[in-house]
Parts: C-alpha cells; structure tokens; sequence
C-alpha cells in the first residue's frame, strides 16, 4: 500500500506549524506586556499607598495633627474635671461652716472625698490646689475663683543664675533667670554682692542673661520658695519676712523688689513677661536701676513704682528718677520693650526711662511701647523717656509709641519725651495718649527740648491740656531745632507752643486714614530731606484705624524688609 503525499496538503501542515508558532510568540509578547502592565500598576499602587500613608502620618503627628488634638481635647477635659472638684470642694466644704470661711484641710478633705489625690497649701490669702497625678496646679482665691493650671518649676539652682557654674554667660551659654530668686539674686550681684549668701558683686559687663519664662511677684507659681528668709530686709523696713511678703508688701516705709543695680550686659527677656513689680522709693525706682553700655531688649513689665522726697535741681541736674523699666540709661541701647508700669514721682518719670543721662550719651530706645500712667510733681513727664541729655545726633528715639496718660504737675509733659537738655531726637514714633501740664509746656511729642536736633516723621492724636501747647514740641529754649514732615490734630494752634509755626495740623479724618500711613512710609522711602531713615519701621493702619508701626518690616535704606 503506497500512501501518496500531496504538495498542497504538506504546504499546509507548513503553515500551520508557522502559525502556530506566530500565535505562541504573540502570547508570549502580551504576557510580557502584561506582566509589564501589571509591575507597573504594582509600583503606581506602592507609591499610592506610601503617598497616602504618609498623609495619614502627617496628619496624626503634624503640629495640629490628630494625635495632638486627642491629646489637647483629653488634656482639656481632665482640666475640666479638676475645676470642677475644686469647685465643688469648696461649695461643700462653705456649706457645713456657718461663716462660710474655709481652710485648706477643709477643701483637702472635700477632695480626698471625692476620690482625687490633691495637695492644698495657703498661699497668704488664696489656695494653690495640686493634683499630684497630673501634677497640675490650681489658684484659688476667697471668692472661690479657679485660675487655670499652672506649673511650679522646681529649680535646686534658684538664686544662681549660672545655674550651679555650668553657665558661662557668653552669647552660646547665657546666665538664666528661672524664678524671682534668681532675680533676687541677679539684683544683689549688681549692687555689690552678698558675702554670707555667696552672690559676688558684677555688672555682668558683656554677658549675657535671658528670662526663661514669665514671673509674676504676686504668684505663687514664680517662686521656688515664697516663704524663705533667707534674703533678710529686701525691702528695708527693718523687719525680716518670707520673701513674698519682702517684694509685694505695699506700704510708704517698703522699698519692694530692690533694684537691679548697674548693669553692662545684655539681658534679653525673649519676649516674656515681669508682672506686678511695685517699688517705693526716694530717689531711683523701676525695675533696673542704671544700664551703663548695655543691651536690654524684648521684656514687657507692669506694676507700680512711685518715688517720693526726691530732691530736684536745675533742668540740666534733674536728681531723681523714676522709670517703668530702668531708671538712668548711658550709652546703651532699649529695644522692643513695653512697659505697663504706672510711674509717680516727685521729680521726674517716664514710661521706659526715668532719665538719658551724661553728655556723648549715644543711648537709643527702640520699637519700644508704653501704656503705664506716668505721673511727674516737677521736672519733667514723658511716654518713653522723661529726661533726656545727648548731643548724638543720631536718633535716641525711635520707632516708638505711648498710650498712656502723661502728666506733670509743676514741670513739661510730652507724649514720648519730657524734656532735654543740650540734644534729644525723636523720629518716625507716635502718641495716642493723653498728655497735661497744669503748670508748664505741654508737647504731643516732646514737652520742652533745648538744642534738640531732630524731630521727624512724627506724629500726635491725643487731648492736651497745659499753660502752653504745641502740637509736636511744648518750649524750644534755645538751640538748633529741626522739625520735618510732623503732624498733629487741628485743635492745637501751632506745632510748637507760643509760637506761629504751623506745621502739619490735619483733622481727624485725615489721621485715621490710608492716605495718610501713605504720606508716612513715602516719607520714609524717599529721603527727600537727607535723613537717613535706615531701620525706621512701616506704618500700616491699626484696628483702632490710626496709624501704628509694624515693627517686623523695616526699611533697610533700600526696600522693607522682613525681620
């Protein structure tokens, strides 16, 4: 049997055999793609996956994350909670005394009741409440009122700044001050020291000294021990008591806080606070007593300090002085501070400084902001500064503001300075405050200025009472005086009193609107007038709708710049 093979039957068997083997890479060319596809799709999901696990991530850990929130909403309700038992502690501790008048075992035992493990102690005449497991504290006065938590720092260094000697007090390694036992302390060293406490006498000339949070003579919470002794008479009543009762006893015959003496340094507050200084005094108060070629800078301070019986001479001899913050400044520099402080004295006062003093005194008070009521019986009154003694003629005032209400009774008052004698500049600052002087010269921005060199770019809006008034200047005595580009309310006759000097009086309208911050920072820009207006601040229009600096934007000579 022959099996007979034809062409055509053989062709085919080819070509399906090549088909076959087309139809198999074609398989093999989508698998590869496939796979292709499917590894990409694999890494595009990974980086899905790894893009939303890190948003997730950022939004539980970011600095208004969830977790933070949970955390703050929690903490916010256990503090809830414990005012809450502190309330109640104390409605049912007055209601099983007849007088209502409670001690603290009362209020202890209350609390104890209720299942909370607290600490209460007497601090003169308020509670401080300690939850010992949140180690959260609370003040409470006589009326029952709770402040909100606050923390005790415990410091086994207070009363040394140099914090057990591992502070140097260079600019890396600045001395501390923690609580108002390192100011104690501090004060001491710069009034010559104490032998038996081991403070050495120094005016700290070219360190450095930082405030690490904010102190308040009046808390509890600001001292390491309120009720130590162990700084004797602080306040020379010749009498020893706690230390509280030293700073804050408030009688004609106690000093209080006794000055930070004569200091060279450079103190930076770091923008906290120092509440509740009172001082009374017969010839220097406020908080330092002389900055000779130092820094002070970034501190807010409020209280009272009065001086009394001190002696005044001629203008050019003011004895006495009484400042918010410092009281005598020389060829040193104030910078973005503000004082709260309400000033009286006898002589003279100021808001920041009682007095720049001495001649080639190359002082400048910076970005700096009084709302303290200041009160002078004689010599002079001022916002920032209530003498002022130069011959610089760079600017010893500058980008600064009052709000407080100036008076004087038989000397000058101005809005930002009082008076001086041989120089004093003022420039690009302002007064909203209310400004009188009974017996004398009354200025919107300075009260009487002898040979003062320069006063610009100023302006006043405030109420001012007097025997004469200027808009900007009260009495020009003698001397240069150069006035540019200043402006105050129309209901003054004239820029400097007794005089025809018209100036720029604008009306209220005109004060409180954009044209005006405008005209002010143009001014600036410009230089028209060849002052150099390098480091003045930007007006920009406040909430109350007058002009205000923003002392963050400053012209550097050329453009404003961000600090």
């Amino acid at each position: 049997m022959h099996i007979i093979y034809k062409k055509g039957n053989n062709l085919n068997r080819k070509k399906t055999k090549e088909e076959s083997v087309s139809e198999m890479d074609l398989r093999l060319k989508k698998q590869k793609e496939n796979k292709g596809i499917t590894l990409i799709a694999l890494v595009i999901t990974i980086i899905v996956i790894l893009i939303l696990a890190g948003i997730v991530i950022t939004m539980l850990i970011e600095e208004n994350g969830i977790l933070k929130k949970t955390t703050e909403a929690r903490k916010m309700s256990e503090i809830g909670y414990e005012k809450e038992q502190i309330s109640l502690a104390i409605s049912s501790a007055k209601a099983s005394k007849i007088d209502k008048k409670i001690e603290k075992e009362d209020i202890g035992n209350e609390l104890k009741e209720n299942g909370n493990n607290a600490q209460v102690i007497d601090f003169e005449s308020k509670f401080i409440i300690t939850f010992l497991d949140s180690k959260r504290s609370y003040e409470v006065n006589l009326q029952g009122i709770v402040s909100e938590p606050q923390e005790k720092i415990e410091d086994e260094y207070a009363g040394d700044i140099t914090k057990g000697g591992t502070l140097t007090g260079k600019e890396d390694s600045p001395y501390q001050i923690n609580c108002i036992e390192d100011l104690v302390a501090f004060s001491i060293a710069t009034n010559g020291g104490n032998t038996d406490l081991g403070i050495t006498s120094s005016s700290y000339s070219g360190c450095y000294i930082i405030l690490m949070r904010d102190l308040d003579f009046n808390s509890y919470f600001s001292y390491n021990d309120y009720s130590t002794t162990k700084y004797k008479d602080l306040n020379r009543d010749d009498s020893e008591e706690k230390l509280y009762i030293e700073l804050t006893k408030r009688e004609d015959s106690c000093f209080g806080f006794p000055q930070i003496g004569t200091f060279s340094g450079i103190f930076n507050g770091k923008n906290k606070k120092i509440n509740n200084l009172y001082q009374h005094g017969d010839k220097f108060v406020g908080l330092f007593r002389f900055i000779s070629s130092g820094v002070l800078k970034n501190l807010e301070v409020s209280g009272d300090v009065a001086l009394a019986s001190g002696a005044t001479g001629p203008q050019e001899m003011v004895i006495g002085y009484a400042g918010g913050i410092v009281s005598q400044i020389y060829k040193s520099t104030i910078y973005n501070c503000i004082n709260y402080v309400n000033v009286t004295s006898d002589t003279c006062a100021g808001g920041i400084a009682g007095g720049q003093v001495y001649a080639n005194n190359c002082c400048e008070i910076n970005s700096c902001v009084n709302y303290g009521k200041i009160n002078a019986g004689g010599s002079a009154a001022g916002g920032i500064i209530g003498y002022q003694y130069s011959n610089t003629f760079s600017p010893n005032v500058l980008n600064c503001s009052n709000f407080g209400s100036i008076s004087s009774i038989k000397g000058v008052a101005g809005g930002i300075v009082g008076s001086t004698a041989n120089g004093g500049n003022v420039c690009n600052s302002y007064n909203l405050g209310q400004v009188s002087a009974s017996a004398s010269y009354v200025g919107g921005i300075f009260g009487k200025a002898d040979n003062s060199k320069l006063l610009c770019n100023n302006y006043s809006n405030a109420k001012l009472n007097g025997k004469a008034i200027g808009g900007i200047l009260g009495n020009k005595s003698w001397g240069t005086h150069i006035l540019k580009h200043n402006f105050y309310l129309n209901n003054v006759q004239s820029e400097i009193a007794n005089t025809t000097t018209e100036g720029n009086p604008k009306d209220i309208d005109y004060l409180k609107s954009e044209e005006f911050v405008n005209e002010l920072n143009s001014y600036i820009e410009s230089n028209h007038d060849e002052v150099d207006t390098a480091n003045w601040a930007k007006w920009i229009l406040g909430s109350e709708g007058y002009p205000i600096l923003d002392l963050d934007t400053i012209w550097n000579g050329n453009e404003w710049t961000n600090l």
